[in-house]
């Protein structure tokens, strides 16, 4: 079956002035390139 292209791929990971390093975009990260324990550090070959 032939699935459509998504717009949001690839997902482009940013870190801003709100982040209060909670963890919850670590624990929904699909390919895990956000740390649990530096979220705000992202490994962007991951991606």
């Amino acid at each position: 079956m032939p699935y459509a292209k998504s717009p949001n791929l690839p997902i482009k990971i940013k870190v801003n002035k709100d982040c209060i390093k909670c963890g919850k975009c670590a624990k929904v990260c699909p390919v895990s390139a956000i740390p649990f324990d530096n979220p705000s550090c992202t490994d962007k070959t991951s991606v």
